[in-house]
């Protein structure tokens, strides 16, 4: 979204806080109890992370594969991060590493993207102090609970997803409704929303304008194995079949778990 509000900000992000990084086989990425000043995207390649009792809250050693395309250490650019857990390399890897000092000078060259972006960490940063059990799992490196992208936006301020939001409609495709003018009216509608704050758009991470809702469901069992579930909904005064766990949409300020 940064290019979209200042593509000299960006590009000024890029060339000062994000490089290429090369690592082969045996090359620790991090190691457990370290302080984390940078985040990684897994461009190739495949990342060991490995977990152990005396530096995590695991009873046993844990080791998770981490795939391309997912990134680590996030927690790094918002919260003062200890790493809880080693990065090892078993075949040969690039990343991209966004350094936690270099976003935090960025920021200041433009008002808009620290507000929006500073929010985002804000939201970030309440699901890592919040995570643990029993109501999630303890965050790590490599996962923090309720804290993807889509999960994030739902709950950041009004201001922050209207402007998510409006930018993510100028990614609508123009020529699909360049001759129509229904779906012009759709998209003029869907705008309106935005601006009133009851939709919440982004651009996923395909690339493509995506509407996201929170939604908490309850589920109820009883000791003979039923479950407790909604089967129908009045609409226009008619009965119509539905069967789903009952539940409703979170508030904005309203953390998941």
């Amino acid at each position: 979204m940064w290019d979209s509000l200042s593509i000299q900000v960006f590009k000024s992000f890029c060339a000062e806080s994000v490089v290429n990084k090369f690592l082969v086989p045996k090359d620790d990425l991090f190691i457990a109890g370290a302080e984390a000043d940078a985040a990684f995207h897994l461009i190739s390649g495949t990342v060991d992370y490995v977990q152990t009792p005396d530096s995590a809250l695991v009873v046993e050693q844990s080791v998770v594969q981490v795939q391309k395309s997912v990134w680590i250490c996030e927690a790094a650019l918002w919260t003062h991060w200890i790493h809880v857990g080693t990065a090892q390399t078993e075949i040969p890897c690039q990343l991209l590493c966004v350094s936690a000092g270099g976003l935090m000078q960025t920021l200041s060259k433009h008002r808009l993207i620290q507000e929006v972006t500073a929010e985002y960490g804000r939201q970030f940063h309440r699901r890592v102090v919040s995570a643990g059990p029993p109501q999630t799992s303890w965050p790590t490196d490599i996962e923090v609970p309720f804290a993807d992208y889509a999960e994030i936006v739902v709950g950041m301020s009004a201001e922050a997803r209207r402007v998510i939001g409006l930018n993510a409609l100028q990614h609508i495709s123009a020529p699909k409704f360049q001759w129509s003018t229904s779906g012009q009216e759709r998209v003029e509608a869907l705008e309106q929303e935005v601006l009133g704050g009851t939709s919440t758009l982004l651009i996923n991470s395909e690339g493509n304008t995506e509407r996201v809702v929170s939604v908490a469901l309850i589920q109820i069992d009883g000791l003979d194995d039923d479950v407790f579930a909604q089967v129908g909904r009045l609409r226009d005064g008619k009965r119509e079949a539905e069967v789903k766990l009952p539940g409703g949409k979170l508030r904005p300020d309203e953390l998941p778990g």
